[in-house]
């Protein structure tokens, strides 16, 4: 699919990185606030983060918060050029240390092995010009799909703890997992 083809894609919009298998990310802008605001307001999307009924936020939010928040890093997940989901990336409390995060918010896009693959971009940067030592995640207990890929990338669970929004009517475990630059490096080669 060509980067015109798909309704989504702006006109002048650039990759951050473009691979002969069609995956890219790209920072995530205003002129996306209108994509990001419907997914977030979908809760077959959202039910993972825990918002099953949708997070109920608007267009002009979304692209604010895009605006304002200089501390967070949203990427959109590409592919053939048009987008498929988000990641994002922040300074962790930890010095050293970045937390990332994944969701693939297109149906087709999940289960295909791509969530590898668009982990490994950021997680290179991170590594490598970034500056990071240290990355952390946290993802649901029974999110069984993300947790085979972080594990195949490397993470180690670290931490189990229990998490509950007002839209969840009981609590839920919730995982947290680090991945350290050496262990990235021994298993992936230096790539940074």
């Amino acid at each position: 699919m060509k980067p015109g083809s798909c309704a989504c894609w702006k006109k002048g919009a650039r990759s951050l990185i473009r691979r002969s298998d069609g995956l890219a990310l790209r920072p995530a802008s205003e002129q996306g606030a209108a994509l990001l605001c419907r997914w977030w307001n979908d809760g077959a999307v959202m039910a993972h983060a825990g918002f099953p009924q949708r997070l109920g936020t608007t267009v002009e939010e979304v692209a604010a918060q895009l605006k304002a928040d200089a501390s967070s890093h949203r990427l959109l997940l590409l592919e053939d050029g048009c987008p498929v989901g988000e990641a994002v990336w922040r300074l962790a409390e930890e010095k050293g240390a970045a937390e990332i995060g994944i969701k693939p918010c297109v149906p087709s896009a999940r289960g295909r092995g791509s969530g590898t693959q668009y982990l490994h971009r950021p997680l290179r940067y991170l590594f490598g010009p970034g500056g990071f030592a240290l990355i952390t995640l946290t993802t649901a207990e029974e999110n069984r799909r993300a947790r085979h890929v972080y594990e195949k990338l490397g993470f180690v669970q670290t931490a189990v703890f229990l998490f509950q929004t007002s839209q969840m009517p009981q609590a839920c475990k919730a995982l947290e997992y680090r991945l350290k630059k050496e262990t990235y490096a021994a298993l992936w080669g230096q790539v940074f």
